[in-house]
């Protein structure tokens, strides 16, 4: 008989997550955790590098609009410094104003920047050359039997005079570089002020010298013009960010240019212009940075070094750089940029969206191949477990799968092995419990036989000793009659062996679980030895 297989209630199992479930979750995690590190990192590091882009960017901004604003000022020095060294020793005679519009021509053509070059004198007379926005190149005049008229002429080309343009009442004592220079006594910049052209109005500064004779005499004062509209088209030039503004102001707080669209000045109603109040420009950038810097600093005249800090501007983040700007003659201006910080993180959020949406796509993607690396990985391991549970139950031709990797393949070849390790003891078990069950029914015809052979003896032995002690052979002494008794009752005791050996045989072929009575080993041996005891 096949001997019974295991109990299939050893092979259960609590509830458990399936492998290729744990697989596929323990790939996503760590690559989600990854992804997720990698955005955070990515994120992290776009931070500071724009940060440090917007730093960079405003300190570069700064250091080319001073950078510009000392090459700017330095050429209205050289050509001051050239045209009163030749105003002074007589290369250009003071007194030869054809030779001097000549000079002044030539000096306007050779710059770049100076919009006007002219000389006013003690006595009220003046001469000057501009060149316009346009390309036009006018010439200036007041002589002592025109004064106080001062005619303009247009020149042509080679710088002769034409026709006139225009005329206007026209001082040049009264005028504010003329009088800064009559109080300094050396070359200075004069303040920020509107020019006398009517025909041609623009807010600018000066740049004067006195021009003194041999015994130290005022001869007259040289001056050169910059407007500040020149100015301004620099700082446009500059690209600081979508929303950036660079300005110059006094420590006043008004304006000296801007990069953003907005003159520097207000024209009145009258047609007067005067100067734009930084706090008063229609740009919110410009505006709140100064009022910023009032509150932060109290006066502008507080500032003496280079600050860089950020402020609040309606949620938004300015980074605010600005740098004191002297240059020894006069000029103490403020060079400001206003950055928002929004400008440079709207990069951040860009790119931290695309890289968001190529971490999203990987990781979708990394996950489908999670799932086709966990089922490829899971699905011998599934089959192998199902083999080995169907050899549990004596299925021993179910097929073991061929594993991909070589250490499954190392694992169902042992199984392979076991089955028939497994099936080859079943079989010589089976060939064995055959053999036992031969041998259990030779046992019991045996013991069947053996009974029958030992109680028909016994029956005549006990009848024989028991016919002995009734007197069947007469009178018999006491001796006797006791070995007599003791043959008896040996007998029976033999007998009762027998039974009990024949009714334990039965019932183990009946396979019913009994507990047998303990056999009398010592009362079958005492009933061999009273057999074999000679009579007395």
């Amino acid at each position: 008989m096949f001997p019974k297989p295991p109990d299939r209630s050893l092979f259960t199992r609590s509830q458990k997550l399936p492998l290729r479930l744990v697989l596929v979750v323990s790939f996503v995690l760590q690559i989600a955790a990854a992804v997720g590190l990698t955005t955070a990192l990515s994120w992290r590091n776009g931070q500071k590098a724009i940060d440090d882009l917007a730093v960079q960017l405003s300190e570069k901004s700064i250091d080319s609009i001073r950078e510009h604003l000392q090459t700017y000022l330095l050429q209205p020095n050289l050509l001051q410094r050239d045209s009163r060294s030749n105003l002074f020793y007589g290369d250009v005679p003071l007194d030869d104003r054809q030779m001097i519009a000549r000079h002044f021509w030539h000096q306007i053509r050779a710059s770049d920047g100076v919009s006007s070059i002219y000389l006013g004198y003690p006595d009220g007379s003046f001469l000057g050359i501009q060149e316009r926005n346009n390309g036009q190149t006018v010439l200036w005049e007041v002589t002592a039997e025109t004064a106080p008229k001062r005619f303009t002429y247009r020149l042509s080309d080679a710088g002769e005079r034409r026709e006139a343009l225009a005329s206007q009442n026209y001082d040049p004592r009264v005028r504010p570089w003329y009088q800064a220079v009559v109080e300094n006594r050396h070359a200075s910049w004069s303040p920020i002020y509107e020019f006398a052209s009517r025909d041609y109005p623009a807010l600018g500064i000066t740049l004067a010298a006195p021009v003194y004779g041999t015994h130290g005499k005022l001869q007259g004062v040289l001056a050169l013009d910059l407007t500040l509209e020149q100015i301004s088209g620099y700082l446009r030039t500059l690209n600081l960010s979508a929303n950036g503004e660079a300005f110059i102001i006094e420590r006043t707080g008004a304006i000296v240019a801007t990069s953003s669209a907005e003159p520097p000045f207000i024209t009145l109603d009258n047609g007067e212009q005067t100067r734009l109040q930084a706090i008063a420009s229609q740009e919110p950038i410009i505006q709140e940075t100064t009022q910023h810097l009032f509150q932060r600093f109290g006066s502008l005249e507080q500032i003496n070094a280079a600050e860089q800090f950020t402020y609040d501007l309606n949620g938004a983040a300015q980074l605010v750089h600005l740098v004191p700007f002297r240059d020894g003659r006069g000029l103490d201006w403020l060079i400001v940029t206003a950055i928002p910080e929004s400008d440079f993180k709207g990069q951040i959020a860009a790119n931290t969206r695309n890289t968001l949406i190529l971490c999203l796509i990987s990781l979708i993607v990394a996950s489908l191949i999670a799932g086709v690396t966990a089922r490829w990985v899971a699905q011998p391991i599934h089959r192998l477990s199902t083999a080995a549970q169907k050899l549990a139950v004596g299925t021993w031709d179910y097929p073991l799968p061929d594993g991909r990797f070589e250490e499954l393949s190392e694992l169902s070849h042992a199984f392979e092995s076991m089955a028939k390790q497994l099936q080859q003891s079943f079989a010589k078990l089976e060939e064995r419990n055959e053999e036992l069950q031969r041998i259990d029914r030779l046992k019991d015809e045996f013991l069947a036989k053996t009974s029958h052979e030992l109680r028909t003896p016994l029956n005549g032995i006990i009848g024989l000793a028991e016919s002995l002690i009734d007197g069947a052979s007469g009178p018999q002494t006491w001796q006797t009659k006791g070995n007599l008794t003791m043959i008896v009752a040996s007998g029976r005791r033999l007998a009762s062996l027998v039974d009990d050996i024949l009714d334990f045989s039965q019932l183990q072929h009946e396979h019913v679980e009994i507990l047998p009575r303990p056999v009398g080993t010592r009362e079958a041996a005492d009933v061999v030895l009273t057999l074999t005891r000679p009579l007395a």
